[in-house]
């Protein structure tokens, strides 16, 4: 947080949570491992690839663990091949 305070972290987050999920395509995005990519809109957060609470499937929407942007895999069906549920 060091070039932002805390309340502007804060804010940007509000904000970002408001938001209409951002498309991108999950095969562009810089992966650290399958299910973990950096963040292009912050360079310092992760998308995981979200689960499903109720029965564990990957969703098609992700968020941001630092800057909470939001996102829709276009191309969820190519995750889905790589996890070997397609």
């Amino acid at each position: 947080m060091n070039e932002m305070g805390k309340r502007e972290w804060i804010k940007m987050i509000e904000a970002n949570i408001k938001k209409e999920p951002i498309k991108v395509y999950w095969a562009k995005l810089q992966r650290l491992s399958n299910y973990r990519s950096e963040c292009p809109f912050c360079a310092r957060g992760l998308f995981l690839v979200k689960r499903s609470q109720e029965t564990f499937e990957l969703l098609d929407e992700d968020t941001c663990t630092y800057c909470a942007t939001r996102i829709k895999y276009m191309d969820f069906d190519l995750l889905l091949q790589k996890d070997g549920v397609k």
